[in-house]
């Protein structure tokens, strides 16, 4: 049977729209395939039936045939029940790898539903992907002013984030002339906006124009255009020039002059020029002779805007000190529905707004910024500490930047940011950001959430006893879900509980459903089981909690379960313990300082977070350190192995956060210094200069504000002279920025009284 005949009624609901869909269409297969999600089956029927494309995806509204008649919102069918099923894998795999199948009207029927369900996140792909270029490009210039002008329309909904797009390639140049065709009501930003788009012109994208080629021929009616332009003042004209000023330097665009003298392209003069210092801004493509070191609020404003280029600059500077110094770029911003006041904010806070992400990868891989305090929430800045209350920042705070791209939905930055603070992460961010994704009903960044190898590694490192109150947290956010509406309905917050339902009994999540017997998790639990397999007793035998577990199977009478972890734990008594213990040897060995062979050849030991147990010879330890747990990154420390240590951070990304917590009560060694965490005392108490400073150098996201104190603190009462080398690393200088006025004198007069 044909699949376009497989047909049922009436509509979903959920996807009714107001202009286009009833009661009475009908759908087939391979729409209730989208709508559900299958894209296996989707690209089965769409790829392998070998059915016409556009006829399967066409609604149909009768019960047989597809519909014939011409209408675009019919024939973007599918890519609707994308968008209304907030479904973004499902609308990828039509729109960019299905792309010959859309023109401009499916695209401006898209943004309307975009705008109309409120789903953000989909812009990204409606605007960079090749399709959309594509759609673009082909046009002639007349129908790309035509489709610029329906972007641009007074009554677009998300009009920054239209902005946003089309002041990059394809659709800068249409989108500069069709804003200055219009000048009135530009504010001074879109002024500067307009210059900044001419400057940016390539030679390349000029040069365009000379092909024989009949589908860029719209960039000579583009230059034609701009000398149409009405002088009705002198502000349009300054616009004007200031666009066409680079243009007009390439010889071949002489024919482009017009007869009227005071409207042919020009170079824009020194007397033309405007002069407010906001609307002046250089190319990002100028040679470092021709940069200028940043104030700080150009600084934040050049993160804000891409200038990567100029922020490369300002931080080789010597005179440069630390991102977070480079603040005082005062705005008023709104997100997700909430006001911000700038003043405090940093650059990587602006460029993670923007979703500027080259800006944010330099920041985060290059510019080595600490991102315990660069992702803070700012106001924390302004908080005081003293010896009796130092300055504690709570998990909620220190997702404040994660929480700016969750609320502008761009799910790469969140991802990438998620990822790349795991020096942080604890199990209580974990439940702190899952929290928040249900708040937000955000179903793709919660999807990305539970399948992040940092939100499996934070599961997997916990203790039996964390683990086990953090699922309970996951199953009370369910229940929570589940009382906001009707089992069987498919709103936004049920299809978030079928997912959780759904994750929680995949590894490594099962190993925290396994442990309930609650009826109603009757099957759910079943599936658990069938997915706790080898991956998970290898984490139970590492983290030593083979009897936590067996209590718990034999409470909950799982005779399999403890039969099978009983094997799994005898046959792994020897094997596990010979191999750790050859791990351990040779880090302990003087004479291997370089040896990593034996992380590469045992790929399990890689799981740093579940090593936090070893049994060391007294001997090998100082006193102060026997009660200690160690793990293979604090033997690697123990032992001043630091191409080891920066090698296992960088290759496996550890969760240094759970791994080295600091002490409830502070304590000290034989010299007298003090210490609040194994991280801070084994970084010190060997005088070992070069291991110290690596670390505070190129691991500052690491410590916190007490270990930092108590750092300076030993190192002003009991250090040699060479270590106040430690008082210019960037750990100890992006806290001293970071703390507010009256906390930096305290720490000045710990300075000079010691």
């Amino acid at each position: 049977m044909d699949i376009r005949n497989l047909r049922r009624s009436p509509t979903h609901k959920e996807v009714l729209l107001s202009n286009m869909i009833t009661v009475e269409t009908y759908w087939n297969a391979f729409h209730i395939a989208l709508f559900f999600g299958h894209l296996k089956i989707a690209r089965f029927f769409f790829e392998d039936c070998r059915i016409d494309a556009a006829s399967l995806g066409r609604l149909s509204d009768d019960t047989y045939g597809s519909i014939r008649t011409k209408n675009i919102n019919y024939e973007a069918f599918p890519l609707f029940i994308g968008i209304t099923a907030y479904n973004l894998n499902i609308f990828r795999y039509l729109w960019v790898e299905n792309g010959f199948m859309w023109n401009e009207g499916h695209w401006k029927e898209c943004l309307k539903l975009v705008e109309e369900k409120e789903r953000i996140t989909f812009f990204r792909t409606l605007f960079e992907s090749e399709t959309s270029h594509s759609i673009f490009t082909s046009l002639d210039f007349n129908a790309k002013v035509e489709l610029m002008n329906f972007f641009v329309a007074p009554e677009r909904k998300y009009p920054e984030k239209y902005a946003e797009f089309l002041k990059e390639q394809p659709y800068r140049w249409t989108y500069a002339v069709s804003k200055a065709k219009n000048t009135e009501g530009l504010n001074k930003e879109e002024v500067s906006d307009l210059k900044q788009i001419s400057k940016s012109i390539t030679k390349k994208e000029i040069e365009t124009s000379k092909k024989e080629d009949d589908r860029v021929n719209h960039v000579e009616t583009f230059l034609r255009a701009m000398t149409k332009l009405e002088n009705n003042d002198e502000k349009d004209f300054k616009i004007f020039k200031s666009l066409t000023s680079k243009i007009i330097q390439k010889p071949e665009f002489e024919k482009f002059k017009a007869e009227d003298s005071e409207k042919v392209l020009t170079v824009i003069s020194d007397e033309d020029e405007v002069t407010d210092e906001e609307e002046k801004s250089d190319a990002d493509d100028s040679s470092d002779s021709e940069l200028e070191f940043l104030s700080n609020a150009e600084f934040c404003q050049a993160a804000e805007t891409g200038k990567l280029e100029k922020i490369k600059f300002t931080m080789k500077q010597e005179k440069f000190v630390d991102i977070l110094e480079m603040i005082d770029f005062e705005k008023e911003l709104t997100i997700d529905e909430e006001k911000h006041n700038t003043e405090l904010w940093n650059a990587l806070l602006f460029a993670t707004n923007k979703n500027r992400m080259e800006v944010v990868k330099y920041f985060v891989e290059e510019g080595h910024i600490n991102l315990r305090l660069a992702l803070t929430n700012p106001e924390k800045r302004e908080d005081e500490y003293d010896e009796e209350k130092f300055l504690e920042i709570d998990p909620e705070d220190e997702l404040f930047g994660v929480e700016i791209a969750l609320g502008n939905r761009n799910l790469d930055m969140f991802e990438y940011l998620w990822d790349c603070n795991y020096a942080v992460w604890t199990g209580e961010h974990f439940r702190v950001m899952l929290n928040k994704l249900i708040d937000a009903e955000w179903m793709e960044g919660l999807k990305i959430f539970m399948k992040a190898k940092v939100s499996h590694e934070i599961f997997i490192s916990l203790p039996f006893s964390d683990k086990n109150k953090l699922f309970d947290n996951i199953l009370k956010i369910v229940e929570d879900i589940e009382d906001e509406g009707d089992d069987d309905s498919d709103d936004e917050e049920n299809q978030m509980k079928k997912f959780l339902l759904e994750a929680i009994t995949e590894s490594p999540y099962c190993m925290g459903m396994i442990l309930y017997s609650e009826p109603n998790l009757k099957e759910h639990i079943k599936k658990a089981k069938g997915n706790f397999k080898d991956n998970e007793f290898h984490y139970i035998v590492f983290k030593d909690e083979v009897k936590n577990y067996t209590n718990k199977f034999d409470e909950n009478k799982d005779e399999n379960l403890t039969e099978a972890l009983s094997q799994f734990n005898a046959f792994n008594e020897t094997h596990f313990k010979i191999k750790l213990g050859e791990a351990v040897k040779t880090l302990m060995d003087d004479t291997k300082k370089e040896n990593l062979e034996v992380f590469d050849s045992n790929p399990r030991f890689a799981h740093l977070n579940l090593h936090t147990k070893f049994n060391i010879d007294s001997k090998s330890v100082p006193k102060t350190f026997k009660k200690f747990n160690w793990n293979f990154l604090s033997l690697a420390l123990l032992k001043k192995n630091t191409t080891l240590f920066n090698n296992l951070i960088s290759k496996h990304k550890p969760l240094l956060g759970m791994l080295f917590k600091p002490s409830e009560k502070k304590f000290k060694d034989e010299k007298e210094r003090e210490y609040k965490s194994q991280l801070q005392a084994l970084t010190q108490h060997q005088n070992d200069l070069d291991v110290l400073f690596n670390l505070l150098e190129n691991h500052s996201s690491l410590f916190t504000f007490e270990e930092v104190y108590y750092l300076i603190k030993n190192t002003l009462a009991h250090g040699s002279p060479s270590e106040l080398k430690i008082m210019h690393s960037k750990t100890v200088k992006s806290w001293f920025v970071f703390i507010s006025t009256d906390s930096k004198r305290k720490v000045r007069s710990l300075l000079i009284f010691s």
